[in-house]
């Protein structure tokens, strides 16, 4: 098993204008994304611990990021 010890996060990340927490949520996305296909299918409960944030919070970023 190939071990990852950091993922890439695109430039235009930057220019999104995001809150932190959308930022930190779809970082997380990011991270845990199939490189092979693009699929990308965290829990919320494991995104809401990975970015130390709590799931109703969770919800919201990822309601805000589909608006994007």
């Amino acid at each position: 098993m190939k071990r990852r010890d950091y993922f890439m996060l695109p430039n235009e990340i930057f220019s999104l204008g995001l809150k932190p927490r959308d930022f930190a949520v779809l970082a997380c996305l990011i991270r845990h994304k199939d490189n092979e296909n693009d699929n990308c299918y965290p829990s919320r409960d494991l995104i809401s611990k990975e970015c130390c944030i709590k799931i109703k919070t969770v919800d919201a970023a990822l309601k805000e990021l589909k608006n994007l």
